[in-house]
Parts: C-alpha cells; structure tokens; sequence
C-alpha cells in the first residue's frame, strides 16, 4: 500500500474510532456486541419461560427442553457457510440472547436498541415483552426498551432472526443473492436523557443536513433537527450547532432559542452560512467537516448528534457527464456486495475497510452498492475516500406483487438513515424488475418510491435499472 493510502487509512480508522466514543453524558452509545448466545430453531414453533429461563420448541407436536446453546459475539450469521455451497441452504428461524444489567442511574433516562442489520425479519423481546418486529434485512431499526427494563436486576434480552423468503418483503429471490439470517451487523446500546434527539424516526440520526447554492465562495448549510420529549412540561432549550474543520477546530456556530412539546415531535430548522468553504471533491480531496447539534438548557447539554459533512454540488447532466462542484468528474466505478468466503456477510470494520481501499487502488472514482442498502461504516467509508455513491433498495430481479409496502418502508430507511453522507449523490428505486405497460405493478410502485425519496430528499437524483 503506497504512503497515501496509508495516511488515508489512517485517518479513516481514527475517525471511526472518535465516533463511537461517547460525546458526552448526555448521550452514551455502547457496544452491545459481547456475551450472546444463538440456537437454530429450525422452523419450528417455539416457547420461552422467561422467568425460569428455560427455552423449548416444538417437535412433532412434543414441547421439548433445550438444553444446548452456542456462544457467540456479533456479528453472526448462522449462514455463513451453507449459503455459499449450494441451494440447500438454512432458511428459518434462530433465537439471540443476552443477559444485561441497566445502571441505576439510566432509571431517569430513555434506553434503546440499535440494530445495523438482522437478516430478515426480527422480534425483539426484553424481559419476556414482546417489544416489536422488523422486516426488511438490511436497514437499520431502533426500538426503546425504557419502560421494559428491571432496574434491579439481570435483563434477558431476546432477538428471534427469520431469513425465510418471504413474498411480503423485498429481496423475494433468494437466488439472485441469498439473505443472510441472523444479527449479522453490530447493535448498540444507547441511553439519552428525557429530551432528546429522535432515535425512533426509522434509526434515522434525529438531524438532517442539506445544502443549497454551493460554490468556492459560500454555502448555505440547513439543518432540521426532530426533538422530542418525555417531561411532562414544555421543556424550553437552545438548539447549539457547532462546525468543526478536520482538525477539529470550531469554525462556526449557531444558537437558537427553542421550545421542546411533551406531545408529538418538535421540528427546527436552521440555517447556518459557510464563507470560502474547503469542498468535498471526490476521490481527489475528500475534505470532511463535521457537524454537531447540541441540547442546551440552564447550561446542562442535555442531548448531542454528530453528523459529517461534506460540503459540495453534484449536478448529472444529459450527454455530458457527471460535475461536481462544477466540474466534470470522471466515473470510474465497481459494484460492490457485502459477503465474503467463510463469513457470509457477518463482516467486520476491517474488512469493509478492506474492500473499499482495494476498489480505490483499482483507480475507481465511483461505486454501487448493490442491490441494498449496507454497512454504516461502507458509507463513511466512502464518505472518507471520496467515492460518489449510488445508494439502492432490494427491489430486484423479481417481483411478488406482495411487497409494495415493504419496498416503500425500506425506500424510506434508505433515505432517512444515509441522508447525512456527503457521498451519495442518487437513490436507487429498483433493479431489473419489467412489465408491460405503465399502469402494472411495477412501474405505479416505482413512481411511488420514487416519490418518497423526492419527497424526503428533493435534492438528490434517483435512479432504476433496466437490463438490455
């Protein structure tokens, strides 16, 4: 690896590092990756006596006890390598557990769990309460566990992971690229207190960055922040908005007086101007700012997001190419799909990493990520080594006429949740799915997801695939 890609690495790595320690007690993300243990349940129907902590499952019509669990950490895929052998390949149900102690001091605080990614469909349990359900196996998802957690004693976490093909959730080909069961990306633990930045708008990060009339010269950066509370009262606050160089010097910020309703969500908007901005120039300088948004009341930060930003314009333009900030950038580009020999798409940040800096010594400027949406960590690597992104759903390569409101969830996801990646230039609707006229399935469905994603992000382009 040559000196530049070293420095790069580097800077890469100690990044990512800074972003997963805590950014103040206000807000505590941790790691909760250790001590799991998984059963395959074999499709079956399955019973857990939470209180005694013994789990069965149904055979023939027979409640037998299991006795047998295997321990493992996360990410897990139970597929990791029957799903690269041949068509016989597991297809069901598998039972996660993990035993957890809350702190006593989180008894007057809000508690969730992130999930970056559980092939397919998964229940969460806590402490025997069914807490919710997610479809979908590659976007992330947040449920808050607040009011189901003992503050006394051990916690019995419980996640059931289903990656059975299913004609209600998109990918429904199995054999164009298999999904992976299991809890296949890392999930986090994270504590705010009562007012706070939304965790539950579909795991978005509760701030959404925008920018207009971008140029050497200046920029306006918008902010929405969604806030919410669960004191009982008005809770009055300034929403702090605070822009670091690379190096981590403020150069700008904001404050704006706010008023936090205990009932639905509160939405503010900022509007922050940048003067000679350093602009995010692809593969050839990717220069990434980061943006902050604080909580303030009586002096007590009381919730914190950060977010990167990349200050730029990507226009696409009929027989002439693609510009970015101006100019015409050259696209060089690879797809790129999540999996690997021997560890099916359980990957770790290494191995993303690994990926990308091999697509960037091939001399490529550009990458698909198909056919979904994938790791946090594959976007802000991209964010960091200057690679224009295309950013799509599973909707791919065969239709059930089942799964349109699955496609629009995800569509949905896809844009909240990546929104803030200066990388990412287009959203991808579908892939290689035909019909006939422009009143069938697929074609209303597209123009419905794409609707959602302009609706959500009227900025960006979108795009579907057609095969020749």
């Amino acid at each position: 690896m040559n000196k530049f890609l070293f420095k790069q690495s580097l800077y890469i790595s100690i990044g990512l590092l800074i972003s997963q320690v805590s950014l103040g007690q206000s807000r505590i993300q941790k790691s909760f990756n250790e001590g799991w243990k998984f059963y395959k349940a074999n499709n079956s129907t399955f019973f857990t006596d939470f209180e005694n902590g013994q789990k069965y499952f149904e055979n023939q019509g027979q409640w037998t006890k299991l006795e047998v669990w295997e321990d493992i950490q996360l990410p897990h895929t139970y597929n990791k390598t029957d799903m690269q052998l041949d068509r016989n390949f597991f297809e069901g149900k598998a039972v996660y557990q993990k035993s957890y102690t809350a702190s006593p001091e989180d008894k007057n605080r809000r508690t969730f769990l992130k999930f970056e990614g559980v092939g397919a469909v998964a229940q969460l349990f806590v402490n025997g309460n069914y807490i919710g359900e997610h479809k979908g196996g590659y976007s992330m998802f947040a449920f808050e566990i607040t009011n189901s957690i003992d503050y006394e004693k051990e916690n019995t976490i419980t996640v059931v992971a289903d990656n059975k093909s299913r004609k209600d959730i998109i990918p429904i080909n199995h054999f164009l690229f298999p999904v992976y069961g299991g809890i296949y990306r890392p999930v986090h633990i994270i504590t705010t207190n009562k007012t706070n930045f939304v965790v539950t708008d579909q795991a978005a990060p509760g701030i959404f960055i925008k920018q207009k009339n971008v140029s050497a010269k200046s920029a306006e950066i918008h902010v929405e922040a969604k806030i919410e509370t669960k004191e009982k009262h008005t809770q009055n606050a300034d929403l702090v908005i605070e822009i670091k160089d690379m190096a981590g010097k403020t150069i700008l910020t904001e404050k704006q007086a706010i008023s936090v309703s205990p009932q639905g969500v509160t939405y503010v908007n900022e509007i922050i101007n940048m003067k000679s901005p350093h602009l995010w120039d692809g593969i050839k300088d990717p220069y990434l700012y980061s943006l902050t948004a604080k909580l303030v009341s009586n002096g007590k930060e009381l919730d914190v997001v950060k977010q990167p930003l990349g200050v730029r314009h990507v226009e696409l333009i009929a027989g002439k190419g693609v510009f970015l900030n101006g100019k015409k950038y050259p696209m060089y580009g690879v797809t790129r799909h999540q999996d690997r020999e021997g560890f099916g798409s359980a990957l770790s940040f290494e191995q993303h990493k690994e990926d990308l800096m091999l697509i960037k010594e091939m001399g490529a400027t550009t990458i698909r990520l198909a056919h979904y949406q994938q790791s946090p960590d594959v976007y802000s690597l991209a964010d960091s080594i200057g690679f224009l992104t295309w950013a799509e759903i599973p909707f791919v390569n065969r239709v059930s006429y089942y799964e349109n409101d699955n496609a629009k969830q995800q569509m949905s996801e896809l844009v909240k949740q990546n929104f803030n990646h200066p990388a990412i230039y287009i959203w991808g609707v579908h892939n290689e799915v035909y019909s006939k006229t422009a009143d069938e399935q697929v074609p209303v469905l597209s123009r419905e997801l794409n609707d959602i994603a302009k609706t959500l992000d009227p900025d960006r382009y979108t795009v579907a695939v057609t095969g020749l």
